[in-house]
């Protein structure tokens, strides 16, 4: 018994189609103004928006520098929580020191102004002193017997 290899029957025909790209009719100078223009609005909306934009791309990065780590901890046993826990924890414990050695560094000579986290440091202490103060003059006023 022979067992006969039938040919697999032609393909019927297939129709074609052609898309044609969408264009804008719109003179090349309209072009290179309204790209020009986004290219602005991106500028003005990274530029303004970098209060949030930064931390979200620094937690991205820490998310894919960390996520080797999670995974070894979790095939020890630890839940996603816990090691997603301990692997920042650890990311902390080992950037830390260098990012306050690099804010210690101190600047050039005749500087008036402290080089890296230090002047955003001093900031933010100087308005907690601020409420701080603020708070206890509202105690004080609020709070003080009346004669």
């Amino acid at each position: 018994m022979s067992h006969e290899q039938k040919a697999a029957p032609p393909h019927p025909a297939r129709a074609t189609f052609s898309v044609e790209p969408a264009t804008v009719n719109a003179p090349p100078l309209a072009n290179r103004a309204l790209a020009v223009l986004a290219a602005c609005a991106i500028i003005a909306l990274l530029h303004f928006g970098r209060a949030i934009v930064v931390p979200v791309i620094l937690a991205a990065l820490l998310c894919f520098a960390i996520n080797p780590l999670v995974h070894a901890l979790r095939r020890f046993g630890l839940g996603r929580l816990p090691a997603a826990f301990v692997a920042v924890t650890a990311a902390v414990a080992v950037v830390a020191p260098g990012a306050c050695m690099i804010a210690l560094i101190p600047g050039p000579a005749g500087a008036t102004e402290r080089p890296g986290l230090l002047p955003a440091i001093d900031h933010v202490a100087t308005s907690c002193e601020d409420v701080v103060r603020t708070l206890q003059t509202l105690a004080e006023t609020t709070l003080a017997p009346a004669a």
